[in-house]
């Protein structure tokens, strides 16, 4: 996408304010990118696509955990401290995971996870911005532009090769 800001900026002389994306384009990257050039994102939220995956249901989300900043340690459900584990440098995210004995001895486990280890919350080094970006997505003006994007490219496309019938 960083790309394609880039031509848009050289082919047009001015700077991309807003991003319209579908869910092609959705990445932790590129919501960092626009983040970082200071462009309003209007994507849908990867999160929430991630999370409607069947492998995690009937598991609480990542948003049933509590992070606390001053401990960098996340709060469960049942109020055991999931502390940091592991770092993941290619990612940019670190593990954090409670201890596999209260994990192993909790009534909420079945909810919570199906790891024999105990359940582990990914945070990216970065959260802060993403959860920014991803609050951004969820507006009204944001979920207008990505209903009408398609449409809106396909005017574009008709035009630039001079077809009579487009989808005005």
């Amino acid at each position: 996408m960083v790309e394609l800001m880039d031509a848009h900026q050289d082919n047009t002389l001015y700077k991309a304010e807003t991003v319209v994306a579908d869910n092609k384009y959705v990445t932790i990257e590129n919501y960092l990118s626009c983040h970082d050039r200071a462009v309003k994102a209007h994507m849908p939220d990867l999160k929430k696509a991630q999370e409607n995956r069947s492998i995690k249901e009937g598991i609480y989300r990542d948003d049933k955990f509590t992070y606390d900043s001053q401990s960098d340690t996340y709060l469960c459900p049942a109020g055991v401290r999931l502390k940091r584990k592991s770092l993941h440098k290619s990612r940019q995210s670190l593990d954090y995971q409670a201890p596999k004995k209260e994990c192993a001895q909790c009534l909420l486990r079945p909810q919570c996870t199906r790891n024999k280890s105990g359940r582990t919350v990914k945070r990216h080094l970065r959260q802060a911005e993403l959860d920014l970006m991803r609050t951004q997505a969820q507006f009204t003006e944001d979920r207008r532009d990505l209903q009408t994007q398609q449409p809106d490219c396909e005017r574009t496309r008709s035009g630039r090769h001079l077809m009579e019938r487009t989808f005005w």
